[in-house]
């Protein structure tokens, strides 16, 4: 029973931390949740959530020159321009006990351009909305994300 609460807590602080955000901020505490850019074997990444943690709010995954962005996690994009390329039946996220969802989302889809160029992204969790800010470093991150995408080598 603990080892679901304790994640579910963490969750659920994190989608309060993205509500929380502030746009005018240049630097985050090492404590609260940021975007960051990883380049793995497997693709590109760039989360959203708390630093050297397993707590992370939102992920968008890609392979360098593929069409497609998979978008998971506690937190979806409320953005009426993203449209779904394929949703499917997934297993159950054995962190979030089937909590998370996961879309499979174009990857020149404009409503991506909101986090790039205004600094925030939409979102939704559960029946509540909010949005997850992001400094000019971050925004820099997530442009680099969305052209390594696009390319056929990252």
């Amino acid at each position: 029973m603990r080892r679901l609460i304790l994640p579910a807590f963490g969750l659920l602080a994190l989608g309060m931390a993205a509500q929380a955000a502030v746009t005018s901020r240049n630097d985050r505490p090492e404590d609260q949740a940021a975007w960051f850019l990883v380049h793995a074997e497997d693709g590109i990444k760039l989360t959203y959530g708390l630093p050297d943690s397993d707590l992370i709010g939102l992920m968008l995954t890609c392979n360098p020159g593929d069409t497609t962005i998979t978008v998971y996690g506690e937190l979806e994009p409320d953005l009426a321009s993203l449209k779904p390329a394929n949703n499917g039946p997934i297993s159950i996220d054995p962190l979030s006990q089937g909590e998370a969802w996961e879309m499979t989302l174009s990857v020149t889809d404009p409503g991506f351009n909101t986090l790039i160029n205004q600094g925030y992204l939409p979102v939704r969790m559960d029946d509540r909305t909010g949005r997850i800010e992001a400094t000019a470093a971050e925004r820099r991150l997530a442009s680099h994300f969305f052209n390594a995408c696009t390319r056929q080598h990252a």
